[in-house]
């Protein structure tokens, strides 16, 4: 096989393996009506079907980005798609609540190990001059395959086989391991990486129990002993890990690097634009299925609008940084994305797929705009050898992001459904499921279009007030990334930036 057909399978299986796992996280929500009546989960439960495997994702991939690079990504991508094939396919088979959680879990423990070998393998097979454009196709695919997974879940359940998403989803991930297996060459530095164990496990331990206490909160609240006590064992975790990583001579992350300014500003805009993106996902399906009436097909096709835009503002985004500087580029993005939901947040009660549409576009171009030059500079901030521990730290950022969105989105809005609910006057028979979640409440109420309208405008009430949240909370960051002017911080990488408006790029070459 020719070199450069060897290559572009590599390339190909990389980017399409980022894609699988992005998939696999977000292809779930649109089948959330469906997954619950089948298994007869509360949305609460239904919210951590979902937010499992970002959960064991987001806590799992820096140490395991970081064994990569000693241990070998290739080897790594191998272990992470073939596993990953076997716990979808153990998705598509379970029949209770605790079985698609063990099952999703597995999910997210094998992505781990297969997330971060994609980008570390791709800026490592790639020349220096081509690894923008990689950086750019890997991103956009992110988004992408999550778009593409909702349309193949929303197909498989137009036709009554929601489960058959999970194997499909498989089948690509097969793909990917065959890609690895015939193309990827071998790329680790076993001297000059280093694994540490006990970032590791306190990493593990904080990320977990904040984002548990998150989805916990709407339903037991914040003062509940249980959330009181879980969210106190995630921050105290979080504060140890921070202190290891400050003094550990070889830290799993190097908090120093927040002390450069671009550094710092990519990190934060690609974890609020992952945290809104996700969120988005969630409330999008329940909204398309219970107020617009779409199936989950429709919805997906809805969503297409998105992808649209972001898919080209990806490939643009290199290009922006370079004609406006990192800063401008990187505030746009974040205005883009801020006024699509705050379009989606004005036009949720007119119900008008149309206007909705165009605030899917708006955000997706903000999304595109943003992710590439952010993704660039993540990994550019660490030598070669450390591909796979730049790369997990750009992935923990988004799945933090992912996991958090679902959680914090999904808690506004069930405290604003169930607050609507609450204030409907229906009768104490059914009242109990229908505040429950719209998946059971609808399946008690399919022939009471009273208790129908109710949960309609309840789902209508926690959709605007959702978004107007995220809005807020885009134009905070945006604020945020324009305000921060002059020289950056020295960042203890010897290559990395030494000015705010230091035009980004590959400063170090990882072509092996």
């Amino acid at each position: 096989m020719k070199h450069t057909v060897r290559t572009g399978i590599a390339v190909a299986a990389m980017i399409t393996g980022a894609a699988v796992v992005l998939g696999s996280v977000a292809g779930l929500i649109a089948i959330v009506p469906e997954t619950g009546r089948d298994l007869g989960a509360s949305q609460s439960q239904v919210q951590l079907v979902i937010d499992v495997t970002a959960v064991a994702l987001g806590a799992l991939v820096l140490p395991f980005g970081a064994m990569l690079d000693r241990y070998g990504r290739r080897r790594g991508a191998l272990w992470g798609f073939s596993g990953l094939a076997l716990a979808l396919l153990a998705s598509s088979v379970a029949d209770t609540v605790p079985e698609m959680l063990l099952a999703r879990t597995a999910t997210g423990i094998f992505a781990a190990i297969g997330f971060p070998a994609t980008l570390a393998t791709l800026t490592s097979i790639v020349s220096e001059d081509k690894r923008p454009r990689a950086v750019a196709a890997w991103s956009a695919a992110t988004m992408a395959g999550g778009t593409a997974a909702l349309l193949i879940a929303g197909a498989a359940a137009e036709v009554g086989h929601w489960r058959a998403f999970f194997v499909v989803m498989a089948g690509l991930s097969v793909l990917v391991a065959l890609g690895t297996l015939i193309a990827v060459p071998e790329t680790r530095d076993p001297e000059g990486s280093h694994v540490d164990v006990v970032g590791s496990l306190l990493s593990i331990v904080g990320i977990g129990a904040v984002i548990v206490a998150i989805i916990e909160m709407p339903v037991h609240g914040i003062t509940s002993a249980r959330v009181a006590g879980t969210l106190t064992v995630g921050v105290l975790f979080m504060t140890l890990f921070v202190t290891w990583c400050l003094r550990a001579s070889q830290p799993l992350i190097d908090l120093r690097l927040l002390r450069n300014r671009r550094f710092s500003a990519a990190v934060f805009s690609v974890l609020l634009l992952y945290l809104c993106a996700y969120g988005w996902f969630f409330l999008s399906f329940q909204y398309g299925s219970y107020v617009l009436g779409y199936g989950p097909l429709a919805a997906a096709g809805l969503l297409l609008t998105n992808a649209v835009a972001t898919v080209p503002a990806s490939f643009f985004g290199p290009a922006a940084v370079r004609r406006w500087g990192f800063r401008a580029a990187m505030t746009a993005a974040l205005l883009a994305a801020a006024a699509g939901l705050a379009i989606m947040a004005a036009t949720g009660s007119a119900r008008d797929p149309v206007l909705l549409a165009i605030g899917f576009c708006a955000f997706g171009l903000g999304l595109g705009l943003g992710m590439t030059p952010a993704t660039e500079e993540i990994i550019s901030s660490l030598p070669g050898s450390r591909q796979g521990a730049a790369s997990a730290i750009n992935d923990v950022v988004r799945e933090l992001g992912a996991a958090s969105g679902i959680a914090v989105f999904g808690a506004i809005f069930n405290a604003y459904y169930r607050s609507s609910i609450d204030g409907a006057g229906l009768a104490p028979t059914v009242v109990g499921p229908v505040r429950d979640s719209p998946a059971i409440g609808t399946a008690v109420a399919a022939d009471r279009p009273g208790v129908l309208a109710a949960i309609e405008t309840a789902v209508v009430s926690g959709w605007n007030a959702t978004f107007v949240v995220g809005t807020a909370v885009l134009l905070v960051a945006a604020v945020w990334v324009c305000a921060r002017s002059g020289s950056a911080a020295a960042s203890p990488s010897a290559t990395a930036p030494t000015s705010w408006e230091d035009t980004p790029g590959p400063r170090r070459s990882t072509a092996m």
